[in-house]
């Protein structure tokens, strides 16, 4: 009997610590489970995480996309009105030059007509005609032919 005695007892203890063991291995499994479940949820938080810094950044560039469009549309019109600005200058450049031109003609018309140096070789007698600023005729000279 003592020998089915030790049986029993070795039978018991090998279910007992048969059954831990089982019990061990499940536990194991689960706290892997659980392990791997939490895993998952942190690799899926930093992709959210990512996922908010990522939107957060788009919208920073967009705002300063639109911030440097804007400026860029003013500086744009800025330069078309300065380029309107010297393009005005320069035909009010032109417009002086060709009456400066005028004038000087004028004033050379004006010299020759009333010239009254009789002995000068190259001197030819000074015309007869209308004043180049009214139309009318120049007095002057006529008196100036006549004298000579």
């Amino acid at each position: 009997m003592s020998s089915g005695i030790v049986q029993i007892v070795s039978l018991i203890l090998n279910l007992v610590l048969a059954s831990g063991f089982i019990v061990t291995i499940f536990t194991i499994k689960a706290e892997r489970k659980k392990r791997n479940a939490d895993a998952e949820l942190a690799q899926s938080n930093v992709k959210l995480s990512e996922i908010d810094i990522d939107i957060k950044n788009e919208e920073f560039h967009d705002a300063r996309f639109i911030k440097f469009r804007d400026t860029i549309n003013a500086q744009d019109k800025l330069i078309s009105e300065l380029r309107q600005r010297i393009i005005d200058i320069e035909q009010t450049q032109l417009n002086l030059k060709l009456e400066l031109i005028k004038e000087q003609e004028k004033r050379r018309i004006a010299e020759y007509n009333v010239c009254n140096v009789a002995i000068c070789c190259n001197r030819t007698p000074p015309k007869f005609g209308k004043n180049l600023d009214d139309g009318e005729p120049n007095e002057k000279i006529k008196n100036l032919g006549a004298e000579m």
